[in-house]
């Protein structure tokens, strides 16, 4: 009872913290990630306009909206915390107060076990999705750049052709 009692209330907290937490951090996210975008759409924008083909297959590059990536966070209950046959067998050999101290003492530090390990997972869910989702913002960016290079060396080729 107390454990299960426990789980709900770590679990309440956490969700509400990351209820605060999540909107900053795509916020946080989609204010880097447009610095960025904005350079390389001027970058893009700089070689296109250099570029004899007229630029075929550039594309600029769409600001984020957010994290590319779904969470793939998961709490854990640690039900391995909650004591076994032995706790129980000491339960019908304690007192009625003294039964209630050692569950208020064993939920405290279960709860605080539970809010410690899950905001830590939390944070890596969250730090695996701002890595995850600039790794292919990186990509998106390479992919810009290589369709402007082609196009690129595309020109040089026709130019050398006529040239020739």
């Amino acid at each position: 009872m107390g454990f299960d009692l426990a789980r709900e209330v770590a679990r309440a907290w956490l969700n509400r913290w990351l209820d605060d937490e999540l909107p900053a951090a795509e916020q946080r996210y989609r204010e880097a990630s447009r610095r960025f975008v904005a350079l390389s759409n001027e970058f893009l924008e700089r070689l296109i306009e250099s570029d004899g083909a007229g630029g075929r297959g550039a594309r600029q590059l769409d600001p984020e909206s957010g994290f590319r990536v779904r969470s793939k966070l998961h709490y854990t209950d640690m039900m391995t915390l909650e004591g076994g046959p032995a706790t129980f067998v000491w339960d019908v050999f304690r007192t009625r107060e003294g039964t209630q101290h050692a569950v208020l003492r064993e939920a405290s530090v279960y709860i605080e076990r539970l809010l410690e390990t899950n905001s830590s997972r939390i944070v890596g869910d969250l730090n695996e999705r701002v890595l995850a989702s600039r790794l292919r913002l990186e990509e998106d960016i390479r992919a810009a750049l290589g369709a402007v290079m082609q196009s690129a060396e595309r020109a040089l080729q026709q130019a050398r052709s006529a040239q020739a």
